[in-house]
Formats: structure tokens, C-alpha cells, sequence
């Protein structure tokens, strides 16, 4: 039975690229937690003196608790990111923080709520801290691409049994503990690493296919939710989960490669992500527009250049070339997809 004067712990996990994002989703959520007690681990790969003291300010200003923790190179020494068969988003090593939790975060926490850095939280998170997790060692929300089978054929576990987003994740650590998950997490990827291509989220699913609980929806409301219709294909039976969590997401997650800090972003929910930056440090910042969009005007600019013989012309894109090595060497290829170009 929890104790409703315990600290709400909180991981995130960020570094000096996505820290604004991230103080942004924090703000959220003191903003709307503030009857609680919350205790926020921000797990970093070292952040900057301004980065430590923008995220410190944001919890002083509400008088809750933030601790840092530093994870060392050698953590993530072996884990694949950017590769050319890989999610296509600007992604860092990061996101595999949260699978150090039990290493890192104080024995005494039995249980954490992880939120992703571009999330804005809606609503108080004292019904997903009170989750009953039934003996498993995680709750998650179903993925807006569960419905497809490629997760399932990809990482080589039934369809039957689920595919959720890393997102918003209720982790038992106590199981954790026990049952030495975080033991597993490395000879996986080292086993694994061409079939990662959600990074950590496919690590969590296929060593834990068999043991989450699954949430509503408007725990971790995706873009889909909003933005297409077809969203209702992850099964009739989520129905009206879609339209609680259309109506009234807790939390909402921009999962496109679009965020709301792009000047192109149309997410229905862009305005509240404006309304919390208004409190944070990153008021009145100027918004970019996506790496995506910049990088399109900026080879056509340099393709029409070369037409009138201004600029030599640029190579296309180098994904394709730069495939897996033919001996399949997993130190070989981590530094597999750059930007050649831009």
C-alpha cells in the first residue's frame, strides 16, 4: 500500500541538445502536480553549468526536488544509434539511459515514473504512481504502431503480446532488482543491435513481452491520436481509450520528428507546450524550424546553385552507402549514418 505523503519520483533522462524540451515537460509538470510531493532524477550523460542550473531553477521555483546523475561513456559504450536502419529521428545516446535506473537512483525507490523529454503532462500523475502493477515489472501504453507487424517480426516475439512506447514508462524497480533485469540489457544489445531500430524501446519490449500491464491511452497520448485517424487500427477494443485520450490526455507526447518548439508544428497541443515554456527559463526564445525541413531547403538550395554553375555540386544523402559491414562488427557500425552533407 503506498503512502500518498511519499515523494512521486520522476526519471527523465537528457543532455545540453535536449534540455530545453526537457525543462519545458518539467515545468508541466510541477505546474500541474503541485498539491504533490515530487522528487525528479535527471539521468545525463553531463550536462553544462547553465543546463544544470536552468533544469535546479525550475524545481526551486516550485520547491520540489531535482537530482542529476551522470552516466559514464563505458554504460553506453555499446549501444547502436542513428544507424542507417534505425528510426529516422535526431536521436542521442540518451535514450538508453533509463535502462540504468537500478544502477544509478537510491535503493530505498521501490518505483519510478519515466518521462520522455518531449511530453507535456496535463494532469495530476497520482493515479499512475498508484498503479497496481500486478507482479509485472513494468506499465506502459500500447504504441501507436502495435497494430503493424513489422516490431513483431523484427524482434521475433508474438504479435499477441503487445507493443508499447517507451515514452511514459511505470517501472517497478523492486522487480527489477530482484529478478536482475538490467543484468540482461547489454548482452541483448550486444546479441541484438541490427534489430534495434527503436533503440531502447525495442529492448524493453522484447525482454519484457511477457511482463507488463498495459494502461489507457491518455497516459502517454501519441501523435497519432490526434493527427490521424487511422489510429483507431491499434484495435476497436481502444475505442473509446482514443477518445478519452482525445478529449483529455494526462499526458501528451509529440512523437513526430515535427516537435512543438518547430515553426511548422500544427499539433493540436502546441499551444499548451507554448503556454509552459512561457514559465520556464526559455521564455520568449525564437523557434526553429525542424532539422528535417532545414536540411531539405538547404540541399535544394545547393542543387540550384549548381545549375548556374555558382557552387559545385553536393552529394546526395549517404544512408545507403553507409549499410552494415559485411563482417557485421558492432564496433564498426556505431558511427554507421551521419549527415554527409549537411
Amino acid at each position: 500500500m503506498l503512502n500518498r505523503t511519499d515523494s512521486i519520483h520522476v526519471v527523465c533522462a537528457t543532455d545540453d541538445g535536449y534540455v530545453m524540451p526537457t525543462g519545458i515537460m518539467l515545468t508541466s509538470l510541477f505546474e500541474n502536480n503541485q498539491a504533490e510531493r515530487l522528487s525528479v532524477h535527471v539521468l545525463t550523460g553531463g550536462l553544462s553549468l547553465r543546463s544544470k542550473e536552468q533544469l535546479m531553477s525550475i524545481a526551486d521555483s516550485y520547491n520540489q526536488q531535482l537530482s542529476l546523475y551522470t552516466i559514464s561513456e563505458d554504460m553506453v559504450k555499446h549501444c547502436p544509434i542513428n544507424n542507417a536502419w534505425q528510426q529516422p529521428h535526431v536521436i542521442s545516446l540518451a535514450t538508453y539511459y533509463r535502462l540504468f535506473m537500478t544502477d544509478l537512483l537510491p535503493q530505498t525507490i521501490s518505483r519510478v515514473i519515466y518521462l520522455d523529454g518531449d511530453m507535456i503532462v496535463r494532469h495530476s500523475l497520482r493515479p499512475l504512481w498508484e498503479t497496481d502493477f500486478e507482479n509485472a515489472s513494468i506499465a506502459v501504453v500500447p504504441d501507436q504502431t502495435c497494430h503493424i507487424s513489422k516490431p513483431y517480426n523484427r524482434l521475433h516475439y508474438p504479435q499477441s503480446l503487445g507493443y508499447f512506447n517507451g515514452g511514459m514508462l511505470v517501472v517497478n524497480l523492486a522487480k527489477w532488482r530482484t529478478t536482475h533485469l538490467a543484468d540482461r540489457f547489454a548482452p541483448y544489445i550486444k546479441e541484438n543491435w541490427h534489430k534495434l531500430r527503436c533503440h531502447e524501446q525495442d529492448v524493453l519490449n522484447f525482454l519484457l513481452c511477457n511482463d507488463k500491464k498495459m494502461l489507457p491511452l491518455r497516459w502517454n497520448a501519441m501523435e497519432d491520436t490526434f493527427l490521424k485517424p487511422d489510429c483507431r487500427m491499434i484495435s476497436w477494443e481502444l475505442d473509446a481509450e482514443v477518445e478519452e485520450a482525445q478529449r483529455d490526455p494526462a499526458i501528451v507526447h509529440f512523437t513526430g520528428s515535427i516537435k512543438p518548439w518547430h515553426q511548422e508544428c500544427h499539433h493540436p497541443y502546441q499551444p499548451d507546450f507554448m503556454r509552459y515554456e512561457s514559465l520556464s527559463p526559455w521564455k520568449g526564445q525564437r523557434h526553429r524550424f525542424s532539422r528535417g525541413r532545414y536540411a531539405r531547403f538547404k540541399l535544394a538550395l545547393l542543387y540550384a546553385l549548381s545549375e548556374l554553375h555558382l557552387v559545385v555540386p553536393p552529394p546526395t544523402y549517404n544512408y545507403f552507402r553507409n549499410r552494415m559491414p559485411e563482417n557485421n562488427s558492432f564496433e564498426e557500425i556505431r558511427p554507421a549514418i551521419k549527415d554527409d552533407v549537411l
